[in-house]
């Protein structure tokens, strides 16, 4: 009798569910078993998540290391393949000659080998995505080792995410180290802002914004995801660790560069003029980019150590007499730039802060003892509002740069001159420079008319100082003007009549008038050279004559040297031993004492010395003897 003929339904079914039980209990142990190895395995062991992460951390941060030398032709793929063997060695087992081969091929991806061309939101994604592509490569790698298989959706994106995490903080941890982090994380959200943008405008069929000024290298491609600058010119080009150090002055420093794009627009220090007067012109913003890094003071602090030297030279209510200002009247001293902001700003429309043709611009003032923006050798306290007091140092050298150059350069720095040496966008924007020896002798013209207007109000200034009876001593100290300087000042410093005479002050002529009228008072001038030298005298004694009436104390020294007996060495210590252009003052000086020498020139000089001293020159000097 077969047994099986007397199971009956329900023996079979409690049959299956006792071997399911055994089967389900096995399976479990071998779980259990499985999961007890996997806890021992040690951290060290081949594979294990510290030496994988380890491996991943090693080739992202050896791979952004690797960017330095993108220069170097095939640096990347060999680099590239080097870093990853060294990485699957770190993490352990078999080393995948197909994940080198994939290592080496991933770096020559299109924008990913081009750090120094992108924008910095757009190196940050670069370092993002090759970071990702780095943990997305390891993945399937080890899945393909290990497992002979591909790895399932979810350890692919865990292995590119955590690729891209390690990315984007290698790539950020520079800026964390110099405490520049904030600056560059905003720096990062504003391309990012611009991408998205354009990213916007292409899926709805719009015209791109092109504005290449974003761009470190002045143009840029606007098809694809992010788009690589052109090669630049090293003059033209400033390092990341460049923009990272420029600051502003002052205790409450901030990053200059941060500035500069939050402000006016601007992208790696390079000047647009467009976008800075789109976003109001911030005078400040102009100030900080003429002043060369580490040189500039805080604007206002230095225009509260010059303002209140000027009142201790004037007096507030002094001042306001000689100025013809109101009673009520404020702001009568004013801080001022020798070298105005906006008509120097325009001539470097598209140049790149800090770079080697900013410097090379910089230079040319400082030739001229000229300095730009807030160097404190720039900055003086002047006397009068210039829309309010017309007859004021302040408002009549305005005047005289408006007449020369326009408010804000553009008569100096006409758009023809700009479009022969900026590159513009077809929007206007400033995007690079070009011709950069037209622009440095178009400097050198601005320059000098500056250097001029220095002069005037130097002597504006003196007219205002003689009216007072004080003027400026050393270290910040008063001294009174003596007579002496009073008749010089009359004589020989007095500016012409035509060309900038007429942007001289009128204080000194008030003077005069309010003297003339005092009854019983006859104004009376020491005589100088040029009322003992006639039109052949001056031809025949040309030096001489120049020398005499365009140097200070010129008639004293040449005094003391003919007929006092003193060398010229000591006339010289005499009268002009604080001179800071001793030296060219002494070979003028030597010149004009040459032509002195002969018979004609002495008796001259002795005729001046006559009518100067109210008594007859000694009968002899050693000139007259032959003497040298």
């Amino acid at each position: 009798m077969n047994n099986e003929d007397d199971l009956t339904q329900k023996d079979i079914d409690e049959y299956n569910k006792r071997r399911q039980e055994e089967y389900d209990e096995a399976t479990k142990g071998n779980e259990e078993i499985r999961k007890k190895q996997e806890e021992e395995k040690s951290f060290m062991d081949a594979r294990s998540n510290v030496r994988t992460g380890l491996g991943l951390g090693f080739e992202i941060a050896a791979n952004t290391g690797l960017d330095a030398f993108s220069f170097v032709p095939g640096s990347q793929q060999a680099g590239s393949a080097l870093i990853n063997y060294l990485a699957q060695k770190i993490r352990g087992g078999e080393v995948s000659k197909g994940e080198i081969l994939a290592a080496a091929a991933t770096s020559q991806i299109p924008g990913l080998a081009q750090a120094r061309a992108l924008t910095r939101g757009g190196r940050f994604a670069r370092s993002v995505a090759k970071g990702g592509i780095s943990g997305g490569v390891t993945t399937t790698s080890m899945s393909l080792v290990d497992e002979g298989k591909l790895p399932s959706f979810g350890e692919f994106a865990a292995g590119t995410t955590a690729g891209g995490l390690m990315g984007g903080a290698f790539d950020l941890a520079p800026a964390a180290v110099t405490g520049n982090l904030g600056s560059e994380v905003s720096e990062i959200a504003s391309d990012t802002g611009f991408f998205l943008k354009q990213l916007q405008r292409k899926v709805q069929g719009g015209d791109l914004i092109f504005d290449p000024a974003v761009y470190r290298g002045g143009s840029f491609a606007t098809d694809g995801t992010v788009a690589a600058a052109k090669p630049v010119d090293p003059k033209d080009y400033v390092s990341d660790e460049q923009i990272a150090s420029w600051r502003t002055p002052g205790q409450k420093s901030q990053p200059l560069n941060f500035l500069f794009g939050e402000r006016a627009g601007w992208r790696g220090g390079r000047l647009n003029l467009k976008s800075w007067r789109e976003r109001g012109a911030d005078k400040n913003i102009a100030e900080q980019f003429l002043t060369a890094p580490n040189k500039g003071v805080v604007f206002s602090s230095e225009a509260n150590k010059k303002n209140p030297f000027m009142s201790r030279i004037f007096g507030i209510e002094g001042a306001k007499k000689l100025i013809g200002a109101p009673e009520e009247a404020g702001n009568i001293f004013q801080a001022h730039h020798n070298t105005a902001t906006k008509a120097v700003l325009t001539g470097q429309n598209g140049l790149v802060y800090d770079s080697p043709y900013y410097h090379e611009i910089q230079k040319v003032w400082e030739d001229l003892e000229l300095t730009l923006g807030n160097n404190p050798d720039n900055i003086i306290g002047t006397l009068g509002l210039v829309q309010r007091d017309l007859d004021s140092p302040h408002s009549l050298i305005h005047k005289f740069l408006d007449s020369k150059m326009g408010k804000d350069g553009t008569d100096f720095w006409t758009e023809n001159i700009m479009k022969q040496i900026v590159i513009y966008d077809n929007t206007g924007n400033a995007i690079g420079h070009k011709n950069f020896d037209i622009r440095l002798a178009k400097t050198k013209e601005q320059a000098l008319i500056f250097k001029e207007a220095v002069d005037l109000l130097k002597l504006a200034h003196r007219q205002y100082y003689l009216a007072k009876g004080v003027k400026p001593g050393a270290y910040l100290t008063t001294e009174p003007i003596l007579d002496e300087e009073i008749v010089d000042s009359f004589v020989n410093k007095l500016p012409p009549i035509g060309g900038t005479g007429k942007y001289t002050t009128n204080v000194i002529k008030r003077i005069a008038k309010e003297i003339a009228d005092e009854p019983n008072v006859t104004p009376t001038v020491k005589p100088s050279i040029q009322d003992v030298f006639d039109e052949q005298a001056k031809e025949l004694f040309d030096d001489l004559y120049k020398f005499a009436i365009n140097e200070s104390n010129a008639e004293d020294m040449l005094l003391d040297v003919i007929i006092n007996k003193l060398t010229p060495a000591q006339a010289l210590k005499k009268w002009r031993k604080n001179d800071p252009q001793m030296k060219q003052l002494s070979i003028r000086f030597k010149k004009a004492i040459k032509q002195a020498k002969s018979e004609d020139g002495v008796k001259k000089l002795k005729e001046l010395y006559q009518r100067k001293q109210g008594e007859i020159p000694p009968a002899d000097t050693a000139f007259d003897k032959g003497a040298d």
